[in-house]
C-alpha cells in the first residue's frame, strides 16, 4: 500500500480544475497534510484559500501541523 502525505507540484500547470481535484482528495483523505501548487497561476484564488482550509483541518490533530502552515 502507498501512503503519501505531502505532493510539491510548484511550477506544473495546475489549472483550478485540478486543484479541484486535489481538494477533493484531502477532504476524503485525512492523511494528506501538504499539496505544494505555488506558483500555478491558472488556481483561482478562493480553491486555493479552500485547500489551505482543508490541509489545516487535515492536520489539526498532528503535532507537526505547523509543517502544513
Amino acid at each position: 500500500m502507498f501512503v503519501f502525505s505531502a505532493l510539491d507540484l510548484q511550477d506544473c500547470a495546475i489549472s483550478t480544475n485540478g486543484a479541484k481535484e486535489f481538494l477533493n482528495a484531502a477532504k476524503y483523505n485525512s492523511l494528506i497534510h501538504i499539496i505544494d501548487i505555488r506558483n500555478n497561476p491558472l488556481v483561482d484564488r478562493d480553491i486555493m484559500e479552500k485547500l489551505i482550509e482543508q490541509l489545516l483541518i487535515n492536520c489539526e490533530d498532528d503535532r507537526l501541523c505547523e509543517v502544513c502552515i
